[in-house]
């Protein structure tokens, strides 16, 4: 689970540790603190009954868009996600990160506008590494892809956007 926050507000970081922790212990869960900078905490949260462990993320990172009001509180503006997807495809390109990035554009992103967003978010974006990391998508088997829950004809459609994409490039 990654939770998200303005760089504006790093300071927050350790009281809102410290009240996760807090929580989650009163909760009945043992919280680890695996990592903690002024901008990012990783948390590692094991349910002592089922024995499942959880990964939480504490992130305070750069936001172009302001927040927007949800059921929940605030999350992140939608272009703020897609930027975010396109910088770890661009600089990991796992799996998953060619799964997500295949739903923003299944939800109407433009490659143009990702690459927009992307460009906006790193200054050191460059269209021809992109187009580096788009090829590793042929080095996952179908079952790399498959673990994250979808088909094998989404698995052939995420191939073959991204070749696309690559070509185009």
């Amino acid at each position: 689970m990654d939770l998200f926050a303005p760089f504006e507000r790093r300071g927050e970081m350790p009281a809102a540790t410290e009240r996760i922790v807090a929580v989650l212990g009163d909760n009945g869960y043992s919280v680890e603190i695996l990592q903690q900078a002024d901008t990012y905490v990783r948390l590692m949260v094991s349910d002592p009954v089922s024995g499942q462990e959880t990964k939480i993320e504490l992130v305070a990172e750069f936001l172009r868009r302001s927040p927007v009001a949800s059921e929940w509180g605030p999350v992140l503006h939608r272009d703020d996600v897609a930027a975010g997807k396109m910088e770890a495809l661009f600089s990991r390109a796992k799996a998953r990160d060619f799964i997500d990035v295949d739903a923003l554009i299944r939800a109407g992103y433009s490659r143009e506008k990702l690459i927009g967003l992307a460009a906006q978010r790193d200054a050191g974006f460059d269209k021809s590494v992109l187009a580096q990391m788009l090829a590793g998508v042929a080095r996952f088997s179908d079952r790399q892809f498959l673990v994250y829950g979808v088909d094998q004809t989404r698995v052939d459609g995420i191939r073959a956007q991204f070749e696309d994409w690559r070509q185009e490039l």
